[in-house]
């Protein structure tokens, strides 16, 4: 059978002490990959020397805080590729937030070329995966976590099929799957997350529902007093 992954080197970006992120890695070392691991831990944490100096074949961005610089994705002399934690109707922070702000009943991962900006290059492809209208926020990112695994096992396993001549015809043919819209930022959902007292009780509802968590709540402010949403004891979901 095709081995085309086997002693090809990959820079790989992934979480510190996450069960999906090893399994990741670990099907890498299945494949004979040479990996250099590379952990993302928050915003702002200084790139490491390792993925500065790294020259290679790939790099598989599978969760990864860092925007790479050009001088370092062309370091992949094959591809450079993205797993975003969401269909491309979300490109950018917050995916989870947003599609179920929505209400869309598809969620998924979108591969992608990677590129200077945040979820913006060439997509490759994108998996789905059907979501409830009574889905949240911590349940979608549950599902997306063990979904993303098998996206990430499914497609290296599709390269391992390719050769070269195949990969450089995956960078070159024009795809007809496109992003929504720009990137979402931080900033765009702290400004959802402020409730204005003129919003309906509708709003209010899928505000919270969509974007409070325990350390980033909603909250509305009135005369220089900020009120946090708390969610009341002994209820779960019939708060939204």
């Amino acid at each position: 059978m095709p081995n085309f992954l086997k002693n090809k080197s990959c820079l790989f970006f992934g979480a510190p002490d996450c069960s999906e992120t090893e399994q990741c890695i670990n099907e890498l070392h299945r494949l004979e990959v040479n990996s250099t691991i590379v952990y993302s831990e928050k915003r702002g944490q200084k790139l490491p020397l390792e993925a500065k100096n790294w020259k290679g074949n790939f790099i598989f961005s599978y969760h990864n805080y860092w925007l790479l610089p050009s001088s370092i994705i062309e370091n992949a002399s094959l591809l450079a590729l993205n797993f975003h934690p969401a269909t491309p109707s979300f490109p950018g922070s917050g995916s989870y937030s947003w599609a179920i702000y929505e209400g869309v009943d598809k969620f998924g991962v979108t591969v992608h070329i990677m590129n200077e900006k945040f979820d913006n290059g060439k997509i490759i492809k994108v998996y789905k995966f059907s979501i409830d209208s009574d889905e949240t926020l911590n349940s979608l990112i549950d599902k997306t976590k063990k979904f993303s695994v098998y996206v990430f096992k499914d497609f290296v396993n599709v390269l391992n099929q390719k050769t070269v001549v195949d990969i450089q015809k995956m960078k070159n043919e024009v795809s007809e799957l496109k992003w929504r819209g720009a990137a979402k930022t931080i900033s765009d959902l702290d400004k959802m997350r402020k409730l204005d007292l003129d919003l309906s009780l509708d709003e209010y509802r899928r505000r919270i529902k969509a974007f409070h968590m325990d350390e980033f709540p909603v909250y509305i402010e009135k005369d220089g007093f900020r009120f946090i949403y708390r969610q009341p004891e002994n209820r779960t979901s019939d708060y939204y």
